[in-house]
């Protein structure tokens, strides 16, 4: 039985280390026109994005998570291989606003062409959201969504994995102990 336990507490661990490194971000929408990332995980804690024209995320300019975040989202923009944003053709660039103003600082932006993995951390001057003209930089120079990051309440599957493992354990170790004192008790 003692043997059946461990391999037992075994194999959940390795359940949960596997679900826990498969875990990944997921594009809502498509690469030329995303509305979000789902599962993207910063400084520990799992977000939802919603990339919008109307609202502002919360985080700080400049703080430690807000760069933290921008660099999750350059990531995970990266590897989901996002082209554009809101259907719009810029001439200069793609900006994806991180923190609670709409500037280049902690940003994601794509410029001109944006290929494949061609994302990268930004920093500059002030921007509007939505389509961005200027007489020094042309009209529809540059196109700027707010990246809103909402945390996600429910626990990850390695989580359950790993609390039901420990469920089964305390059992397994429990139904263990009483045979053991069962067997004492007919001695």
């Amino acid at each position: 039985m003692k043997r059946l336990t461990s391999l037992a507490l075994a194999a959940g661990l390795a359940i949960s280390l596997s679900t826990a490194a498969d875990a990944a971000a997921t594009l809502v929408g498509s690469t030329t026109n995303p509305t979000g990332i789902n599962g993207l995980v910063v400084d520990g804690t799992t977000y939802n994005v919603t990339f919008s024209t109307t609202t502002l995320n919360t985080f700080t300019q400049g703080t430690t998570l807000s760069t933290d975040a921008t660099a999750a989202l350059v990531a995970a923009v990266n590897s989901l291989n996002v082209t554009g944003l809101g259907g719009a053709s810029p001439t200069q660039a793609y900006v994806l606003d991180v923190d609670n103003t709409v500037t280049f600082f902690d940003n994601a932006t794509c410029f001109v062409t944006c290929n494949a993995g061609g994302w990268v951390i930004a920093f500059g001057f002030n921007l509007t959201l939505g389509d961005f003209s200027s007489p020094s930089w042309g009209d529809h120079a540059f196109y700027t969504e707010a990246a809103d990051f909402t945390p996600v309440g429910v626990p990850e599957p390695a989580i359950w994995s790993m609390l039901l493992t420990g469920f089964f354990g305390i059992g397994a170790m429990a139904r263990h102990m009483r045979r053991v004192v069962s067997r004492a008790a007919l001695a």
